[in-house]
């Protein structure tokens, strides 16, 4: 084989790589627990509700018809469910397809009484077609 039909392979392979190792880190479908890790990334604990609101609004997220005068309730398999923080936010952060169901991933943003970020709280839901 050719020295620049070798390269053109290994530039091809790692562009491949690349792009499969970016949609896997940007990717709905990562687990609950590394969608809230990289969100608290960008929305670190103790941030005001008006940073993340902005925060939301600009990834075109927010759920505008969901009024968040009170926490959320966080319902997780095996744990009794929770009242989170005394107001939040809850963002729509997209569906994805698998076979006939679909997955939604919604996310909420639990705030204490002083506006500030106390939770983060990552929610799936499966439907079928």
């Amino acid at each position: 084989m050719s020295r620049k039909r070798k390269l053109l392979f290994l530039v091809f392979g790692v562009t491949i790589a690349a792009l499969v190792a970016w949609l896997f880190v940007f990717s709905l479908r990562r687990p609950e627990s590394g969608i809230r890790a990289s969100l608290l990334r960008s929305t670190p604990l103790g941030s005001s509700s008006q940073e993340v609101r902005t925060y939301v609004e600009r990834q075109g997220w927010l759920a505008t018809n969901y009024v968040g005068s009170a926490g959320f309730l966080k319902q997780e398999a095996g744990v009794p469910a929770v009242e989170v923080g005394a107001t939040s936010i809850r963002g729509e952060l997209g569906h994805y397809r698998s076979g006939l169901f679909q997955t939604y991933v919604t996310a909420f943003w639990g705030f204490d009484t002083n506006g500030r970020l106390m939770d983060v709280w990552v929610w799936k839901t499966t439907d079928g077609l």
